[in-house]
């Protein structure tokens, strides 16, 4: 399949506290209409995507990453932990189109 989710929600900071309404990501994806990108574009979306994240990481404010953050009604964990599981996210879904492509990721 020819998706890729960007899960992009506007957050809102509270008393030093991060909230983040959660997403629809099938509605996400189904707006974004990846079905009718190359897969060319596709990977240098997401490569674009994750640079600039990397980017914004590797500059953050090192206290910054020991702020709380509210994801819709859960508890609040801190953001250096959201950060560690977007890296194991990732490299999940870059196994899983290894495994769809032939090992091309």
């Amino acid at each position: 399949r020819r998706q890729i989710h960007q899960h992009v929600t506007p957050p809102a900071l509270e008393d030093g506290t991060l909230f983040i309404d959660g997403y629809a990501q099938d509605a996400w994806v189904d707006v974004g209409y990846y079905q009718q990108r190359s897969w060319q574009e596709l990977v240098t979306l997401w490569i674009a995507l994750n640079k600039q994240i990397a980017h914004i990481i590797a500059y953050m404010d090192f206290a910054a990453m020991y702020s709380d953050v509210v994801i819709d009604d859960a508890q609040p964990v801190l953001l250096i932990e959201l950060m560690a599981d977007y890296v194991r996210h990732t490299k999940h879904h870059l196994q899983q189109i290894s495994e769809n492509t032939g090992g091309i990721a």
